[in-house]
């Protein structure tokens, strides 16, 4: 994030023409409205300054950051800096979790996190706080590097490497939406690989190959599932295994969290974590003796879901627009019928797809996420702007 950021920041200075014909009203608009929404919360909110903080650094920052990243991108150098920003950035997140997976496989350090005790405990998820935040990191880089590839800003060999790296140490994490990622990822890959996003049979080939795909991800969810809780690679371990996954613990986290959201539908606790968690604490603690597991007494583990509990009807509806904003920001871009200007909307979608999907299941969408992912839309819509002909208005229908 920080490698990324001053990217994005010591580009854009050097240009004083900040923000001219870059970006449609529209997506301006929706950003700016979402992070208004997000910090009114504060006047409603139990703890108004737990607020404001997380509207500063979960709303405006990554709105700076985005449009930073939009202007400093439409020059093909700043672009092919904001990538290395990336690169550096992954290079030092793949070194920190292979030095904590080597201290964790020799005792060096103790667990914080993760499930029952089984042989993945000499692996990252035992000894590493966070290995659901790292493999989203991992996700939100993995189709921009792809695209950064296609587009030339670095060579192939580098991509491959990163992308590489990112699936290893993706895995080693066993977060099971991980995986979907990676079939997403896959479908770029294939999609891009074809003339034509139209095409009849390369589509055809490349739903063929997704449906392949989602039969080895079935596969891998299970068997990291079954290595994750030490079930056995038995028929007895498989039912098991099966049973763990329809039996999983956010079900029941997800109807607690909607009774709560009951009490605030319209407005909401407030912007930010801890605003509804310290709001709710009561109904949270109800709801943990009821059996929902105690490590769903901050958040909902959906990302729609805790919008909607911090900032109610109002922020969820918000939010979303701004997603459909950006999602149409880059469809219009392909408009202009150009091989890059398809690519970059494969990777846009993909990057939305990848915050979504890691998101469905948990939230991580505050302070370094949503920063992170707001520069790598801005890079891709910078970028592929300075790419469309001279002639072409970015205000068309």
């Amino acid at each position: 994030m920080v490698t990324v950021g001053l990217s994005a920041i010591a580009t854009t200075l050097r240009n004083r023409n900040f923000l001219r014909d870059a970006v449609t009203p529209q997506l301006v608009g929706a950003l700016m409205c979402w992070c208004v929404i997000a910090s009114a919360s504060s006047f409603w909110s139990p703890g108004p300054l737990r607020s404001i903080e997380a509207s500063v650094l979960s709303c405006w920052l990554p709105a700076a950051c985005f449009l930073a990243a939009l202007h400093a991108a439409r020059s093909e150098s700043a672009s092919r800096l904001l990538v290395h920003g990336i690169q550096i950035g992954l290079t030092w997140l793949y070194l920190s979790m292979a030095s904590i997976s080597f201290l964790g496989y020799f005792g060096a350090l103790s667990t914080v996190s993760g499930g029952d005790v089984g042989p993945s405990s000499l692996f990252l998820v035992r000894c590493y706080p966070g290995p659901g935040l790292s493999s989203t990191f991992i996700l939100l880089a993995m189709p921009v590097l792809v695209w950064a590839t296609a587009a030339g800003l670095i060579s192939k060999r580098s991509g491959f490497l990163y992308v590489g790296f990112g699936i290893v140490c993706g895995a080693v994490t066993y977060n099971r939406m991980f995986w979907l990622g990676v079939i997403l990822l896959l479908a770029v890959l294939l999609l891009n690989a074809s003339r034509s996003v139209l095409n009849r049979d390369s589509l055809l080939r490349a739903l063929a190959a997704i449906i392949v795909c989602a039969v080895v991800l079935a596969a891998a969810v299970v068997a990291s599932t079954l290595v994750r809780y030490n079930y056995g690679f038995t028929l007895l371990g498989i039912q098991r295994a099966l049973a763990m996954i329809a039996s999983d613990g956010r079900f029941m986290i997800w109807t607690e969290w909607l009774k709560i959201g009951e009490m605030a539908p319209l407005l909401g606790a407030g912007f930010g974590k801890m605003a509804a968690a310290h709001q709710y604490q009561d109904l949270i603690q109800q709801g943990i003796k009821r059996g929902m597991t105690p490590f769903a007494n901050v958040h909902p583990h959906n990302l729609f879901l805790s919008l909607w509990i911090q900032t109610g009807v109002l922020g969820l509806v918000s939010f979303t627009w701004l997603i459909a904003a950006l999602v149409r920001e880059l469809f219009r871009l392909s408009i202009a019928g150009s091989l890059s200007s398809r690519q970059t909307m494969l990777a846009g979608l993909s990057l939305v797809g990848m915050l979504i999907l890691k998101n469905s299941t948990d939230d991580f969408y505050d302070k370094a996420v949503p920063v992170i992912f707001w520069i790598l839309s801005g890079l891709l819509l910078g970028s592929a702007r300075s790419r469309l002909p001279q002639n072409f208005q970015l205000n068309e229908g």
